[in-house]
C-alpha cells in the first residue's frame, strides 16, 4: 500500500511541476508579447525614447522571469531571446531599420518557446 501512495505521490509532485511550467510560461509569454507590441507600436509611431524606455522595461521583465524559465526551457533558445531583448534599447535609441527585424525575429523565438518546448498536457 505504501508504494501505491508513493506513485500517487510522484505522479501529483510530476503533473505540479508540469502544470507550473506550462502557466508560468504562459504568463511570460503573454507579458512579453504586450510589451513587444507596445514597443512596435511606439517605434510606429516615431515616439522612440518611449520605445527605448519600454524595451528596457521588457529587458528587466526578462532577466527577472529567466531564472525560473531556465529549469524548463533550453538555453540556446533563452540566450537567443535574451540577445534580441538586449538589443532593442540600442537599436530604438538609434533609430535604426534593424529595429522591426529583431521584434519580429524576438516574436518568432517566443511563439517557437511555446509551441515547442512547454510540456503537453493529453
Amino acid at each position: 500500500m505504501r508504494r501505491l501512495w508513493a506513485a500517487f505521490a510522484l505522479i501529483a509532485i510530476t503533473l505540479g511541476i508540469c502544470f507550473f511550467n506550462r502557466f508560468y510560461l504562459n504568463k511570460v509569454y503573454s507579458e512579453t508579447s504586450r510589451y513587444v507590441k507596445k514597443i512596435s507600436s511606439l517605434y510606429n509611431k516615431e515616439r522612440y525614447s518611449a520605445a527605448e524606455f519600454t524595451a528596457n522595461e521588457l529587458e528587466n521583465s526578462w532577466k527577472k522571469n529567466e531564472k525560473t524559465l531556465e529549469k524548463f526551457i533550453s538555453e540556446d533558445k533563452l540566450e537567443s531571446v535574451r540577445v534580441i531583448i538586449s538589443e532593442l534599447p540600442n537599436l530604438a535609441k538609434d533609430k535604426s531599420h534593424e529595429f522591426s527585424i529583431h521584434l519580429k525575429k524576438l516574436t518568432e523565438t517566443l511563439k517557437h518557446i511555446i509551441e515547442k518546448e512547454q510540456p503537453r498536457l493529453y
